[in-house]
């Protein structure tokens, strides 16, 4: 066999072996929603849902759902009776909820609006003063709830807020018309062509 074969073929073999791989991969990401952990590493950049220009990676999706997962096994969940089961029903409001998030960030691009982190920051400061007496160690009570630390609420949870809310104040003044507008569009976004959520539930 001629080294050029031999060149040829293992070309052939790695092919093979990468196009077995992201079947493989393509199956426990899209039909099987799996958290395991080549489906994360290798899985983590496929899409999980489309909406607009923007899509929702399927490192996100695990993001979020696992945040939920968290949350549904806190003491918090358990104080309020809730059921700690993760059904497939969750798993698609919280792929939706990031769908709508994209919306949102393709808006603010639209009309310019940004928030700066000094606001993140003040936003952030203030609702731990008005929840001092109720939530005395923040950290811990981020940690206990969502698995997570300050930086990665004010990112998953302050920025969004202030974002959505400044996006609104651009679409009109009252403050019902401001959501009417925006589950208008919403819903318009998500009739779209092009609007679709790849993950079989």
């Amino acid at each position: 066999m001629s080294p050029r074969v031999r060149v040829v073929m293992f070309i052939l073999i790695l092919l093979c072996i990468g196009i077995a791989t992201l079947v493989g991969v393509g199956y426990a990401v899209y039909f099987k929603r799996s958290d395991a952990g080549y489906a994360r590493v290798l899985g983590g950049w496929m899409p999980a849902a489309r909406i607009g220009n923007s899509f929702v990676s399927y490192s996100s999706f695990l993001a979020s759902r696992d945040t939920m997962k968290n949350y549904l096994q806190s003491p918090l969940a358990k104080k309020q009776n809730m059921d700690p089961t993760l059904t497939p029903d969750l798993e698609k409001a919280s792929l939706q909820r990031l769908m709508s998030e994209k919306v949102i960030q393709e808006l603010a691009k639209q009309k310019k609006v940004i928030v700066p982190d000094a606001d993140i920051r003040g936003s952030f400061a203030e609702m731990i003063a008005m929840s001092s007496s109720t939530i005395p160690n923040v950290a811990e009570y981020l940690k206990q709830t969502f698995n997570w630390n300050e930086d990665q609420y004010r990112e998953n949870i302050v920025k969004p807020a202030i974002l959505e809310e400044r996006v609104l104040a651009t679409m009109a003044s009252d403050t019902q018309m401001q959501y009417t507008l925006m589950k208008a569009t919403m819903s318009q976004q998500m009739a779209e062509p092009n609007a679709k959520i790849f993950l079989k539930f």
